[in-house]
C-alpha cells in the first residue's frame, strides 16, 4: 500500500509538471517543439519507478489538461501524438534488427504528426495553422518534417543517459542495505562502549 501510494504521488507530481510545460508551450516563444519534448521527459522516472497502468494514466491525465488548459493546441496535440514516447520506447528498443527498430521508430513519427496536423486542419479547423502551411514553400515543409525526425531520434538517445541517472527501486534498496551494514559496526560500540566491555 505504501508503495502504491509513493508511485501515485510521483506519477501525480511529474503529471503536473508536463502540464505546466505544455503550458509555457504556448506562452513562451519559440517553444512548440521544446515545451512538448520536456513534457515528454516528465514521463521518463514515472516509467521507471511506477507500475504501467499509473504510467499511462499519467500521460492520459497530462493529455487532456494540457488540450484544456494550453493556449496553444498545437503544442498540446504534439505531446498527444508523441508524448508517450518514452512509455515505448524500451517495447521499441526490443525489435532484433537495428533496421526494422529505425524504420518502426520513424513510421510512429510520420503517422503521429501526419494524424495530428490532419486533426488540426480537417476537424479542429484552426484558421493560424491552415494559414500558415498555405503561406509556406513545399519543400520548407518537408524540410520541417524531416528536421522533426531528426530531433525525434535524438530525443530517443538523450532519453538513454537520463533512464540511467535514475535509480532503480533494486538500486535504492542496495544502497540502503548497504548503509545499514555500515552503520553495524558503529551502532555496536555506542551499544556496548569499550569501558563497559572492560568493567566485565
Amino acid at each position: 500500500m505504501r508503495q502504491q501510494t509513493r508511485e501515485l504521488a510521483l506519477a501525480s507530481v511529474l503529471g503536473a509538471l508536463a502540464v505546466l510545460f505544455l503550458f509555457l508551450g504556448g506562452v513562451l516563444p519559440l517553444a512548440l517543439y521544446a515545451c512538448p519534448l520536456l513534457a515528454s521527459a516528465c514521463l521518463l522516472p514515472v516509467r521507471e519507478e511506477c507500475r504501467a497502468s499509473y504510467q499511462w494514466c499519467c500521460f492520459f491525465a497530462a493529455a487532456i489538461l494540457g488540450l484544456l488548459l494550453g493556449p496553444d493546441k498545437e503544442s498540446a496535440l504534439l505531446f498527444c501524438f508523441l508524448g508517450y514516447y518514452p512509455l515505448l520506447q524500451p517495447s521499441l528498443d526490443a525489435i532484433g534488427s537495428r533496421a526494422l527498430r529505425f524504420l518502426t521508430k520513424l513510421g510512429l513519427y510520420v503517422l503521429a504528426v501526419g494524424a495530428m496536423y490532419a486533426l488540426l486542419v480537417f476537424v479542429f479547423r484552426l484558421d493560424a495553422v491552415t494559414a500558415e502551411l498555405a503561406a509556406t514553400a513545399p519543400w520548407l515543409i518537408a524540410a520541417t518534417f524531416a528536421l522533426g525526425a531528426v530531433l525525434l531520434f535524438l530525443y530517443d538517445e538523450l532519453l538513454r543517459p537520463l533512464r540511467a541517472a535514475v535509480p532503480k527501486e533494486e538500486e535504492r534498496i542496495t544502497r540502503k542495505s548497504a548503509g545499514a551494514i555500515r552503520f553495524l559496526p558503529t551502532f555496536y560500540v555506542l551499544m556496548h562502549p569499550p569501558s563497559a566491555v572492560a568493567s566485565r
